[in-house]
């Protein structure tokens, strides 16, 4: 829930327009998305800051304090809904600042921090970060998801570093294998 509700505070529509002059396509998911891998019943997830709030309040988030973020109670302590979001250079920075924005009005705070590669790609390796930015480019004519979607690497050093862990997912990467 809290992760389709980040997704629904992210504007793409407006970022294509704004940044990619509308000569951009909405993803909707790992592969490009005429492949024959992609069904064509699947949409991207829309900009819909009215549903990302309702997800965010059955989740338990809410404004309790009335300061303008979202807490939680977690391990018995009210815990405000904050995150840094790392990015190795400033290519991507324009993206995320009006994200930024849109999580804010949601009552999130986002933190922007700018680190440099090496340190960057350690953290990556050490799973220490709250959230980061990344961006994969095919390699091969043949798609394979394990390395990056499958259970068996959210671990350090793996390359699943958001630890995405769904059992019918891997099931499907297994199949397809």
């Amino acid at each position: 829930g809290v992760r389709v509700a980040l997704s629904h505070l992210l504007n793409r529509k407006l970022l294509i327009e704004k940044f990619q002059y509308g000569k951009s396509v909405e993803g909707v998911g790992p592969f490009y998305y005429k492949s024959p891998f992609t069904p064509a019943s699947i949409k991207p997830i829309e900009f819909n800051p009215e549903k990302a709030k309702a997800l965010l309040k059955k989740a338990g988030w809410e404004d309790k304090d009335k300061n303008g973020i979202l807490e939680k109670n977690i391990g018995g302590k009210d815990t405000e809904f904050r995150f840094a979001l790392l990015l190795p250079n400033r290519d991507v920075e324009k993206y995320f600042t009006i994200y930024k924005e849109d999580l804010k009005k949601a009552g999130i705070d986002m933190e922007i921090k700018l680190i440099e590669w090496n340190t960057f790609t350690k953290l990556l390796d050490e799973q220490k970060f709250d959230a980061v930015t990344l961006a994969w480019a095919g390699g091969s004519p043949e798609d394979d998801l394990k390395q990056i979607w499958h259970s068996d690497s959210a671990r350090a050093e793996g390359s699943n570093f958001i630890s995405y862990s769904n059992t019918e997912v891997d099931k499907a990467i297994d199949s397809a294998r």
